[in-house]
């Protein structure tokens, strides 16, 4: 289903889904009194990328990635690799100005985020938090 990069190397999303299928029920995530097999993380990921690609993720597109630690940036990060985009770290703690900045300079038009995220890096582009949109922004 996902192709590999232009030198025939497996990227990053790739042999993700090949653990998910050698042991779909072990701990793929743990922290904060949470965990997550990784069936759940490719489960999560996979809907999750399949909506990206429906927005217009296609490869190298970049995408902002506004979330605190947490299994959610996880399944994010993972998302974005199998839409084929690229994600651009933003920092819900970085100021306004900053974040204006990074998403101006790298093209981003569709920025995940969590609640902390959506209130920092959601000004620019579409903001997505986890499998619905959250809100639209000025592009």
């Amino acid at each position: 289903m996902f192709a590999k990069d232009n030198n025939g190397v497996l990227r990053i999303a790739e042999l993700f889904l090949a653990r998910v299928r050698e042991r779909p029920d072990a701990v793929a995530l743990a922290g904060d009194g949470t965990s997550m097999t990784y069936r759940a993380l490719g489960e999560r990921a996979t809907t999750l990328a399949g909506g990206l690609v429906e927005l217009g993720v296609a490869p190298e597109t970049p995408v902002g990635l506004a979330f605190e630690r947490s299994a959610d940036a996880i399944v994010a990060m993972l998302a974005i690799s199998l839409a084929g985009g690229a994600y651009v770290p933003l920092n819900p703690a970085f100021p306004t100005q900053r974040l204006d900045d990074l998403v101006a300079d790298s093209g981003v038009r569709l920025v995940l985020a969590d609640a902390a995220g959506r209130a920092r890096a959601g000004r620019r582009g579409r903001a997505v938090g986890g499998h619905r949109r959250a809100g639209a922004g000025a592009g």
